[in-house]
């Protein structure tokens, strides 16, 4: 069916859904009399004008701007005016015939479904609100206006209905409702209480910080919520501002809450009418509180007056005291109705140097000081000018008691005046540098660098600071002008007036001098603690270069190469160029066995006629001198020696030569030659290299002792291979004439056992000869590796402790004298092996210097025990000295024999158990020496300790030999010379030493010497008294 039949069918069926259908707006909707008359007369005519109309009814419709839609009762779609299909975006006539589900969203055709049915259902008419997504992306809030859509017989078609777009209203409602929430929002986040009350004080509405303080009202009144009354309260400010219908403010304090609130009372009108009050409430606790709290300093402030211990007075302008603290009512009297000038000096005008007197008019806060005469009493005044409450001119004044500041001012002075002389005759150097300028130095300063305090005034302190450290004393020097720095200390060298350096010692720290910065510093003259600390240095090298010379010469082959390392040592620790070593034999002719490489590099001679020049010839010129004197010779200008004969052609230039003899028992038998140190030969080189000397010729010895050892072992195997060719031979002759000599077998075959016993008796000889050789090469390694144990241990620690000595300057004086300290003790230890070498040595080349003279043998045995009295202590023995009360004196080397009675105590402590005992007797006896007679001093060292095995007692005294002793649980330290020196000083003086021990028991050390008496004491005293042993 068409729409124009279905429009046709329904206006017929009914006038009314016409009257519906129809806008209401005169010229639409208003029947034609005439026509309707026209139409009763003509049925055919009516029929013609009923579809006129249904086709205007529908035009009319179409054309409307809000959209029409009329449906049957199964919710299809009958019809709709071009606004409604432009609202859902299709054409009309694809409506037709649709259901709502199939042309709007679900949820929206739902609530058009129900609504529909409930129109059907109460044939009445209804609406509701719904948002209808538009072909544009946006959405319309419609409002659908459903009616009943019924034939003139009352049958029901449908429904109709209408769509109104409140769109633009729904925007302005929710706008309105975005700045009411905002507007509440903002009364809710204020800090103070917001609330609205009508006449009647009923809380209407209250922000979160008023419910938060008193909770929900929930339609209370204010004073049943705040108050927990039934009635409002007497003075109830908000009844007030109703009835004066103007602003007011009050105080409100809720007890409960302990808090205080300025409360503002808004009177106005809403918008229905009502009379409102908008109270603000802010919390002024704290502003309370603090308004208390400024009430008690303001107690507390006039207690302070009270109880200052100055006065404290104030005057007005006409110099009447309005106010005076007990300090002044007490000290001065009471200023009642009295001026300041009457009560403080007793004149009846103001002084003429009133210091007060014209505050009031230059505002400005003035200083004085104010001798009360009948007290004797000094203040210092402070006048502050001020307005009073009355806004009169007043002026408070303090006085603060300075009597005893006065005195002490004085005191101080004079303490200053003392300090002046303290640091002008003070010991340390004190001066003070501004701008790099001496601006003061006391009197040791200037003394220091060999200058007078006038010479060293004003002149740049960088001009005496050595120019290799001015960097550094610069660096630090600004380090030191810096806020907040530390003090400085640091090293460094100075040039002294009479040109020698001088190392000083400086602390530096910040001060203001004259307002500007500058740096206080304090120097002391270290030169001597420098010099200590490079003997040190020196000593540690020497030390290694001995280490390394026994070191390496134990993987040398020949005495070429031990020769060849002994000469780079030498080179090293003297930094020379180039030079030789050689031996010279007895006729004092010189071959060279080691000889540098670097001088004859640049030699335009050839090297081996250099060595052939120094081949088996006797040594003339500067180092010709060396031999014939014995000693060292220095000469750092050789062109100007006496003994110069000048270099070979083509020699390498000589600028400076050092020449140090090698000596054995007293005879020069080799020398060492250095040649162009840079900085020239000093005596520390000299003893450098004489030290280095023993050590060379020990090693040189030793491997040469070797070479022999090896050549004889191989020169006694061809012996004994030749030897046994021999008896080959002789035996196979013997063979071969046995036949001829028959008669003469007897004799041919004891001859032969004879010769075969020669031959055994002189290879068992040969043997026992090998063996000694190979026990000698044992005890020589041994004693290698013994020295250089005990050299390599202290020099470790001499080594690390230097390093860290120079190479961090600033560290604290008490960190460096420890670090001294040891490297001392390690130095002396190291020393005292080095002297245990050459004095061993020096005993077997008889080259050992006596001191012979007469002392007490009790005293020096009191001496022996208090010097090892510390290794008592550490190992808690006990020491009984036994001596014989009219002991004889000795005539001997009184330092060689506390040598023995040392070396005795310190192996007796050394091999004895903790908690023992160690026993000294010494007595004398009558005996006899080579027939001489005369008395004997007998001294032993006895202990409880691990003892020495039988087998061990005999070899103790030789040279490098140590018993063993398990029990000790480890190797005992040292290098086995104690007791063959002790053996030697012993022998020297025509005694003996003895042992006496038994393993695990303990040992008794005996050594005997001859008492002196007067013929042997002239005797003694004329030959052996500061002399070398023959």
């Amino acid at each position: 069916m068409t729409h124009g039949a279905l429009c046709r069918r329904a206006y017929r069926f009914s006038q009314g859904w016409e009257e519906a259908a129809m806008p209401t707006q005169p010229g639409h909707g208003q029947r034609s009399p005439g026509r309707n008359a026209f139409a009763k007369k003509d049925p055919q005519k009516r029929d013609l004008s009923a579809l006129d109309e249904i086709v205007l009814l529908r035009a009319v419709i179409d054309s409307l701007p809000t959209p029409v839609v009329y449906k049957d009762r199964q919710g299809r779609y009958l019809g709709c005016n071009r606004a409604f299909a432009s609202l859902l975006g299709r054409p009309k006539e694809g409506l037709v015939g649709e259901s709502v589900g199939d042309v709007l969203p679900k949820e929206i055709a739902e609530t058009l479904s129900r609504l529909e049915r409930e129109v059907l259902e109460n044939r009445g008419a209804a609406s509701c609100e719904i948002r209808l997504p538009a072909p544009d992306g946006t959405v319309r809030h419609l409002v659908v206006e459903k009616a009943v859509l019924a034939a003139g017989n009352g049958q029901v078609l449908g429904t109709v209905g209408i769509a109104t777009d409140i769109t633009e209203r729904k925007r302005a409602e929710e706008a309105l409702e975005a700045e009411r929430s905002r507007f509440y929002s903002v009364l809710d986040d204020l800090p103070a209480m917001v609330s609205l009350r009508d006449r009647n004080l009923r809380i209407r509405y209250a922000n979160r910080r008023f419910r938060e303080l008193f909770g929900d009202p929930e339609g209370k009144c204010c004073y049943e919520l705040m108050a927990g009354r039934t009635d409002p309260c007497e003075a109830c400010q908000l009844l007030e501002v109703f009835e004066a219908n103007s602003v007011r403010t009050w105080e409100y304090r809720n007890a409960s809450k302990d808090k205080t609130f300025q409360v503002y009372g808004y009177p106005f009108v809403d918008a229905d009418g009502a009379r409102m009050v908008l109270a603000l409430g802010i919390d002024i606790t704290e502003r309370k509180k603090a308004e208390e709290a400024l009430e008690l300093e303001r107690s507390r402030f006039h207690t302070v007056l009270e109880e200052l211990p100055g006065f404290v007075y104030v005057r007005g302008a006409d110099f009447s005291i309005r106010y005076a603290n007990r300090y002044f009512r007490e000290t001065l009297g009471d200023p009642q109705g009295r001026r300041c000038y009457e009560v403080t000096t007793g004149r009846q005008r103001p002084c003429e140097t009133c210091h007060a007197i014209d505050l009031g008019q230059d505002r400005k806060v003035r200083d004085w000081e104010f001798f009360y005469k009948p007290k004797g009493l000094t203040f210092q005044m402070h006048a502050y000018p001020f307005r009073d409450a009355d806004g009169s001119e007043a002026v408070l004044v303090l006085g603060m008691d300075v009597t005893e500041r006065k005195q002490a001012e004085e005191r101080l002075r004079l303490s200053e005046e003392r300090y002046h002389t303290l640091v002008k005759n003070a010991n340390e150097g004190i001066f003070v540098v501004q701008d790099g300028l001496f601006k003061f130095g006391n009197r040791r300063s200037a003394e220091m660098a060999g200058y007078t305090r006038a010479e060293l005034s004003g002149v740049s302190f960088m001009d005496l600071v050595h120019p290799e450290d001015r960097q550094t004393v610069v660096r630090k020097y600004l380090e030191n002008l810096r806020p907040g720095a530390q003090p400085q200390h640091y090293l460094f060298r100075v040039l002294h007036k009479s040109g020698t350096v001088r190392w000083f010692e400086m602390k530096g720290t910040p001060i203001l001098w004259e307002g500007k910065p500058a740096a206080l510093c304090f120097i002391s003259d270290v030169t001597e603690r420098r010099e200590a600390e490079e003997r040190a240095f020196r000593q540690s090298a020497l030390l290694e270069g001995i280490n390394r010379v026994f070191r390496e010469a134990l993987s040398c082959e020949t005495e070429d190469e031990v020769a060849r390392r002994c000469l780079d040592v030498a080179l090293e620790l003297t930094q020379s160029e180039f030079g030789f070593l050689g031996d010279v034999d007895a006729e004092g002719k010189l071959t060279v066995i080691a000889m540098s490489d670097l001088g004859w590099e640049a030699c335009r001679m050839p090297r081996t006629a250099a060595v052939n020049l120094l081949h088996d010839r006797k040594p003339r010129g500067i180092w010709g001198e060396v031999w014939r004197t014995s000693e060292s010779v220095v000469s750092n200008d050789p062109a100007r020696h006496p003994a110069r004969v000048g270099p070979p052609p083509g020699h390498p230039e000589l600028r400076a030569f050092l020449g140090v003899p090698m000596k054995e028992r007293g005879r020069v038998v080799g020398m060492i030659g250095l040649a162009n140190k840079a900085s020239g030969y000093t005596a520390e080189d000299r003893q450098l290299v004489e030290s280095l000397c023993v050590a060379f010729l020990e090693a040189l010895r030793g491997k040469k002792a070797e070479v022999a050892l090896r050549k004889h072992k191989d020169h006694l195997e061809a012996v004994v291979e030749v030897r046994t060719q021999e008896l080959r031979t002789a035996n196979e002759e013997l063979r071969k004439g046995i036949e001829k000599q028959r008669l003469a077998e007897q004799e041919v075959r004891k001859l032969n056992e004879e010769l075969e016993e020669r031959v055994k008796q002189r290879t068992r000889d040969l043997e026992e000869a090998y063996e000694r050789l190979k026990e000698l090469d044992k005890m020589k390694d041994a004693f290698l590796s013994s020295v250089s144990h005990e050299l390599r241990t202290p020099l470790t620690s001499i080594r690390s402790f230097s390093e860290i000595l120079l190479n961090y300057g600033d560290l604290d004086p008490e960190n460096s004298r420890e670090f001294l300290g040891i490297i001392n003790s390690e130095a002396e230890r190291l020393t005292r092996l080095i002297n245990d070498l050459l004095d061993l040595s020096r005993i077997e080349a008889g080259g050992m210097v006596w001191h012979d003279s007469l002392f007490s043998l009790d005293e020096l045995i009191r001496d022996a025990a208090k010097a090892v009295g510390g290794l008592l202590e550490e190992k808690s023995l006990g020491l009984v000295l036994e001596i014989q009360p009219d002991l004889p004196p000795l005539f001997a080397d009184r330092d060689r024999i506390q040598q023995i009675l040392t070396n005795l105590l310190s192996n007796a402590v050394k091999f004895s158990w903790k908690g023992g005992e160690i026993r000294v007797r010494a007595d004398s006896f009558e005996g006899r020496r080579e027939g001489d007679p005369g008395r004997w001093i007998r001294v032993s060292v006895s202990d409880q300790g691990v003892g020495i095995d039988e087998k061990d007692q005999e070899i103790i005294f030789d040279k490098f030999r140590q018993g063993t002793h398990d029990s000790l649980g480890e190797k005992p330290k040292g290098t086995g010379l104690g007791l063959p020196i002790c053996k030697e000083i012993v022998i020297h003086y025509g005694g003996k030493l003895m042992v006496e021990s038994r393993k695990g028991e303990g040992s008794t050390f005996t050594f005997l010497l001859p008492a002196a008496s007067p013929a042997r004491t002239d005797s003694q005293s004329a030959d052996t008294s500061a002399h070398p042993a023959s």
